[in-house]
C-alpha cells in the first residue's frame, strides 16, 4: 500500500514538474493588460500594450509594443516599440525602431539589422550587426559590445567605454560632449556640424513615426470602434467626398482658433476657451494618425487589393504619409491637406453615432407612417343567422 502511494506521488509530481509548452498562434495576436506577457509562439504581426510588457516568447513577424516598462527577453522579427523604459535582452532578427526615456541594449542583446532609436539615455551593448542611428540626450556604448556597421549620433553627451568595438564609422555632433577610451576598437571616428547639415534626421523622422504608431496602437486597442468608425465612414465613398470633408477641415482650421481667441478675451468664456484650445491641439495630432490610416487603407484595399488587418494598414498609411511630407514645397501641401482631412475625421467620428441613431429612428418613423397608409384588409365575414327565440 505504501509503494502504491509512493508510485502515486511521483507520477503527481512528474506532472507538476512537467514543462508547459508555448502555443502556437498563427493568427494576427493583440494583447492589453496591465501585466500583459507574451509567452507563445506568434507566427504573425502583433500588437501588445500594457502597463509592465514582458516579451518572452517568440514573434515571427512585427512586434507593435508599447508600455511603461517593456522588456524583449524573446526574439521579434521586427520591433516598433516604445515606452519610458525599455530593455532589450533578446534576438531581433531584423531591424528595431524605439522611442522612450530609457532604451538599453543588454549584453545579452543580439540585432541582426539596423537600429534607429529616440530617447533621453540610451546604453548599447552586445552584438549589434549593423547601422545604428540615434537621437538622445546621452549615450552610452558599454565594453562588451560589438558592432558591425556605421554609427551616427545625435546627442550632447556621447561615452564609448573600454574594449568597445565599432567595426564602421562614428560619427556623432561636433558641439557634443564626448570620452571616448583609447582602448575602444574604433574604425573611423568624424563630427558632423548640425547647423550646416542639411540632410534628412533619420532619427528625428523615426521619433515622430514611432510617436504616431504608438498612438495609433493604443487608440487602435483601447479605442477600436473609432478605427470601424472611421473605415464605416469613408466605405465605397466617391473622390469627390474626400474633397468635401478637405474643405471642411480647412475651414476648421480656421474657424475654430477664431473661436478660441475670443472665448479666451472675453471675461465669461476664458476657461472654456483655453479647454477648446486644448482639445484642438490634440485634434490637430490626432488628425495625421486618421489621414494616415485612411491613406493606409486606400493604398492596401482600393489600390493594390491586399486584405490585412487594421494595424498594418496603419504602420503603412502613417509611415507613407510621413515620408511625403519630406518632399520640398509639395511635402507642405500634403501635411495641410492631412490636417484638414484629419480634424474632419474626428469631426464626423463625433457625430457619426448620433446620425445613425437619427436615421434609425427616421427609419422606424417612416415605417410607421407606412404602415398607417396601408389600407386595411377586409377579412368576408358573414354573420351568422340568428335564431328566432319567438314562438
Amino acid at each position: 500500500m505504501k509503494k502504491r502511494i509512493l508510485a502515486l506521488i511521483v507520477v503527481i509530481m512528474f506532472f507538476m514538474i512537467t514543462p508547459v509548452h508555448a502555443q502556437e498562434i498563427n493568427h494576427f495576436y493583440a494583447n492589453s493588460d496591465e501585466n500583459a506577457k507574451v509567452e507563445d509562439v506568434i507566427h504573425a504581426d502583433s500588437a501588445i500594450a500594457g502597463n509592465i510588457v514582458d516579451i518572452i516568447g517568440n514573434i515571427d513577424g512585427i512586434g507593435f509594443i508599447a508600455g511603461n516598462d517593456v522588456k524583449v527577453n524573446g526574439t521579434l522579427e521586427y520591433g516598433f516599440i516604445a515606452g519610458n523604459s525599455i530593455n532589450v535582452n533578446g534576438k531581433l532578427n531584423k531591424s528595431i525602431y524605439a522611442a522612450g526615456n530609457q532604451i538599453t541594449f543588454s549584453k545579452d542583446a543580439n540585432v541582426e539589422r539596423d537600429i534607429f532609436a529616440a530617447g533621453d539615455t540610451i546604453i548599447l551593448n552586445g552584438k549589434l550587426n549593423r547601422d545604428i542611428n540615434v537621437f538622445a540626450n546621452k549615450i552610452i556604448i558599454e565594453e562588451n559590445a560589438v558592432i558591425n556597421g556605421n554609427v551616427k549620433l545625435n546627442t550632447n553627451d556621447v561615452t564609448v567605454k573600454d574594449d568597445a568595438v565599432i567595426k564602421g564609422t562614428l560619427e556623432y555632433n561636433e558641439n557634443a560632449k564626448n570620452s571616448i577610451s583609447d582602448k575602444a576598437t574604433i574604425q573611423k571616428i568624424t563630427t558632423y556640424n548640425i547647423q550646416n547639415d542639411n540632410s534628412i534626421d533619420t532619427t528625428e523622422l523615426l521619433f515622430s513615426i514611432v510617436n504616431m504608431l504608438v498612438t495609433f496602437l493604443v487608440i487602435a486597442i483601447i479605442l477600436p470602434k473609432t478605427i470601424s468608425k472611421t473605415e464605416k465612414i469613408y466605405y465605397n465613398k466617391k473622390p469627390s467626398n474626400y474633397v468635401k470633408n478637405t474643405l471642411l477641415g480647412f475651414l476648421i482650421l480656421i474657424c475654430v482658433p477664431i473661436i478660441c481667441l475670443l472665448l479666451v478675451t472675453s471675461s465669461i468664456g476664458k476657461s472654456i476657451g483655453l479647454i477648446l484650445a486644448v482639445i484642438f491641439v490634440i485634434a490637430l495630432y490626432l488628425s495625421f494618425i486618421y489621414s494616415g490610416y485612411v491613406l493606409g487603407k486606400l493604398l492596401l484595399t482600393k489600390l493594390l487589393k491586399f486584405n490585412t488587418n487594421k494595424y498594418v494598414i496603419g504602420l503603412v498609411g502613417i509611415t507613407v504619409l510621413n515620408l511625403l511630407i519630406l518632399i520640398p514645397v509639395i511635402g507642405s501641401i500634403i501635411s495641410l491637406i492631412a490636417i484638414t482631412f484629419g480634424l474632419t475625421t474626428i469631426w464626423n467620428l463625433c457625430i457619426f453615432e448620433d446620425e445613425i441613431e437619427n436615421k434609425k429612428e427616421n427609419d422606424v418613423i417612416e415605417a410607421k407612417v407606412e404602415e398607417k397608409k396601408k389600407p386595411v384588409s377586409k377579412k368576408s365575414t358573414k354573420s351568422a343567422p340568428k335564431k328566432n327565440t319567438k314562438k
